[in-house]
């Protein structure tokens, strides 16, 4: 469910991004308005349920984001060229596999609003191993890369204040806040900054195996 809400709330503000479609822009608002409020009793579910609870398994990082590129493909391919390198060597972790999939559904989504706006971009996905934030052990590590103006204020203020007592943001980035949460179950840490050159970069750090 919160795969799809994603989904819907990235296309539509994508419309809006790109200013098309102003006769039916009452109608998307509406239709947004009816996803927020979706997300928002999402929200609450999973702050109930918790995620400690979830099946965890070893699970192949790269095995997850090439499931996750293809989920993703026909959008992502739209605006932006979009390359992967994944470490073959890379260390598995210990997960739940579709949870770390919705992790990397919402930063790619996010990165690519921003690589495609306002002209076509590059969206550039690695994954590498070595020490981390995570108290200098070993990590397995995904970086996002993406061409643009850079990531907002209030995004980079969802990413910072991850795994932190605060109440949930405005469902505009409730993906981006699960996602965080996601992570901080798993014992990893998310990052995100933007770029001098341009651009900008989420990390994922996740203790390996």
């Amino acid at each position: 469910i919160q795969l799809a809400l994603s989904g819907v709330l990235a296309q539509t503000q994508s419309v809006f991004d790109r200013g098309e479609l102003a006769d039916v822009r009452a109608a998307l608002e509406a239709f947004r308005a009816q996803a927020d409020l979706a997300g928002r009793l999402m929200a609450k579910l999973v702050t109930t349920a918790g995620t400690r609870t979830s099946e965890r398994r070893l699970v192949g990082l790269n095995d997850v984001l090439a499931e996750t590129l293809e989920l993703l493909g026909r959008r992502l391919a739209t605006g932006v060229a979009v390359t992967s390198h994944l470490d073959p060597e890379l260390p598995r972790i210990v997960g739940n596999a579709r949870q770390l999939q919705q992790v990397f559904v919402a930063l790619l989504s996010h990165m690519w609003r921003m690589a495609a706006t306002p002209r076509p971009g590059r969206l550039v996905i690695q994954t590498a191993q070595g020490p981390g934030v995570l108290h200098g052990e070993d990590v397995v590590r995904v970086e996002i890369t993406g061409d643009g103006p850079g990531l907002s204020d209030a995004v980079l203020a969802v990413i910072a204040r991850a795994g932190s007592p605060e109440p949930a943001p405005d469902v505009a980035d409730l993906d981006l806040y699960l996602a965080c949460q996601i992570v901080t179950e798993h014992g990893g840490a998310v990052s995100a900054e933007n770029l001098p050159e341009g651009g900008a970069r989420f990390t994922v750090e996740l203790p390996a195996v």
